[in-house]
């Protein structure tokens, strides 16, 4: 199904960007998504995309705050 090969593409690569910046629960639920996906038996439901954005707005926020802007430093 083209849906389910887009969906595992997509939580594939955000699960690898949240590799890379250490954020290890949202690459973990990615990862289930994806394993969901590429193996035909589930597309993630709506509480799994609400989750998957609540970890992505904490991720960003600690992300701002370890990292403000420099124009914050100026």
């Amino acid at each position: 199904d083209g849906n389910a090969e887009e969906v595992a593409r997509a939580a594939h690569s955000l699960k690898s960007m949240s590799a890379n910046i250490g954020a290890a629960r949202l690459q973990q639920r990615l990862a289930a998504i994806e394993t969901g996906a590429r193996s035909g038996a589930t597309l993630p439901e709506i509480a799994d995309t609400e989750d998957i954005a609540r970890l992505l707005e904490t991720t960003l926020a600690a992300l701002a705050a370890r990292f403000p802007k420099a124009s914050d430093d100026a």
